[in-house]
């Protein structure tokens, strides 16, 4: 039987990012993030309406930026 480690997740992992914090961030608009997440290129959480993007989320949109800026 193989035991697994299950560590906890720091703060600085669980951080999130409302969408006006990327967008303002990245200097890309809102709709740009939205159409990224329609594209299935970044995948935030949501609270109620209200869109979490996760430090995943923004790693993939610094990706994202350098590679249309190309």
């Amino acid at each position: 039987m193989q035991h697994r480690t299950i560590t906890s997740i720091s703060a600085a992992d669980s951080r999130t990012y409302t969408i006006s914090e990327l967008a303002r961030e990245f200097g890309v608009t809102p709709r740009a993030l939205r159409f990224y997440e329609d594209k299935d290129m970044l995948h935030p959480a949501r609270d109620g309406m209200m869109r979490l993007y996760s430090n995943r989320d923004r790693a993939r949109l610094t990706i994202i930026v350098r590679l249309k800026r190309l």
